[in-house]
């Protein structure tokens, strides 16, 4: 019997001495979550619109980069003709960051079996050799202070500027 009441008396004693503990409220919470998930909804939004209109920026880019491509094929004038001009690396005039090429790194990429363009005036041509060769090695050995001429026919084919070279100097 005394173990019982002195079971009662503990249980007691720790009920009445624990006290009350402040519970979170919960429409507070929900308030705080809410607030939380609105602002990171309206920052993901603010990302999203950046990266659309970052997008329809370089579609504006691509289309005019396209548009120049085409009016470069619809002004080649077909025929015999001699013209001076540049090197350029085809892959970087398609992304558009072309420059004249010295001619170490035209033989640099030559070398990498990367192609290489002719310009002229703004027009960019494929070379060609009059037996169907790419004129790459011989474009790249007649470079001189960042310029080489070529003798030869003009055409336009599947609105590719091309040149079959007769003479490159």
């Amino acid at each position: 019997m005394k173990q019982i009441i002195a079971i009662f008396t503990l249980s007691f004693v720790l009920f009445a001495c624990g006290g009350k503990k402040e519970q979170p409220k919960v429409d507070e919470i929900k308030e705080e979550v809410t607030e939380n998930v609105g602002e990171l909804v309206q920052d993901f939004e603010e990302e999203v619109e950046e990266a659309v209109e970052e997008v329809k920026e370089e579609i504006k880019k691509v289309a005019k980069k396209t548009e120049e491509l085409a009016s470069g094929a619809k002004r080649v004038a077909q025929g015999k003709g001699e013209w001076t001009g540049s090197l350029v690396s085809l892959s970087e005039f398609v992304t558009s960051n072309a420059k004249d090429l010295s001619q170490e790194e035209a033989v640099a990429l030559v070398k990498d079996n990367k192609m290489i363009g002719f310009n002229s005036n703004g027009t960019i041509y494929m070379v060609f050799n009059t037996d169907g060769t790419y004129a790459n090695r011989s474009l790249t050995r007649s470079l001189k202070e960042g310029k080489v001429t070529v003798k030869g026919k003009i055409n336009s084919v599947g609105g590719m500027n091309v040149i079959i070279a007769d003479v490159i100097e």
